[in-house]
């Protein structure tokens, strides 16, 4: 199993509409607000690397609001 965090940095006014986005995300465990460089961080939770590549890439990118994106892998 593969454990990130996704740093989120998002659109003005886009921060509720891409927190329901992720909540609808399979793998995605958790979703928080935070103050600073970046506006939410939403935990995940993956079988392997490539999978969480797939969720990341393919399904996070594509969320609309989104400016940027840091992946942190937990070990």
């Amino acid at each position: 199993m593969v454990f990130a965090y996704v740093l989120i940095a998002v659109k003005p006014g886009k921060i509720d509409d891409t927190i329901k986005a992720l909540k609808d995300i399979k793998g995605v465990e958790k979703v928080s607000a935070v103050y600073g460089e970046v506006d939410v961080v939403a935990e995940l939770s993956a079988t392997d690397l490539n999978s969480l590549r797939k969720v990341v890439l393919g399904q996070i990118h594509k969320i609309d609001g989104i400016n940027k994106t840091t992946t942190l892998l937990q070990t």
